[in-house]
């Protein structure tokens, strides 16, 4: 069987479906600005070299002439449910120990956002400031809160963060507000099956490993 093109891949179209949407709130965050330039997903054409070696997903301009540096994350509702924490690819391959994510943080900012049921906009997002989480987690002012393994990927190892954590160090540059009190709001603030947590006081252990990327 034969591998499925990336531009055919379900997570890559639905992040295309989400991109105008992060490509407003960009705005909103720092705008004005004088132009925002998107080199993943939606670019004809081969990867840009910043997309495909620095995970570098879109560069803005100000009207002051500063250059800003976002890699972006867009998750599934079900994710947000179930698994609403800042996650970080490890090891792509961790047979051969290829390099995830983690080791190519070199954009200024991490736009992570969980997009509504219906993909009109993002029910959860969060901007972290990603110079200090580098120098924090180096210190180790801050530590993972936990591994696993992409089960849908079958290979790829990652690390994942409690928001509280990061928010408690100061690391989240923006965040939107808790969800309104809507329906998809109450069926978003369900009980999240499986979420991976320190304190299993309150919750069984699920052993299962899930699918992250």
């Amino acid at each position: 069987m034969g591998t499925t093109p990336f531009n055919d891949l379900e997570e890559t179209k639905f992040h295309r479906e989400m991109e105008p949407i992060a490509d407003q709130l960009y705005y909103d965050i720092w705008g004005p600005l004088q132009k925002l330039e998107r080199l993943s997903h939606s670019r004809v054409g081969p990867p840009h070299p910043l997309d495909k070696d620095w995970a570098i997903d879109v560069i803005l301009q100000t009207m002051g002439g500063l250059t800003i540096t976002i890699q972006d994350k867009f998750r599934q509702y079900k994710y947000y449910r179930d698994y609403n924490q800042f996650t970080l690819e490890y090891e792509n391959n961790p047979a051969t120990h290829e390099p995830g994510e983690f080791f190519h943080l070199v954009a200024n900012y991490y736009f992570y956002g969980f997009a509504t049921i219906d993909k009109q906009s993002f029910i959860s997002w969060k901007v972290i400031d990603l110079n200090p989480f580098k120098e924090c987690y180096r210190v180790k002012a801050i530590v993972e809160d936990g591994t696993g393994y992409n089960k849908k990927k079958s290979r790829a190892s990652f690390i994942f963060f409690n928001w509280d954590k990061l928010r408690d160090k100061g690391l989240l540059f923006r965040e939107s507000k808790p969800p309104e009190s809507s329906k998809e709001a109450k069926q978003a603030e369900l009980p999240r099956r499986n979420q991976r947590t320190v304190d299993r006081r309150r919750q069984k252990v699920d052993s299962r490993q899930a699918s992250m990327f």
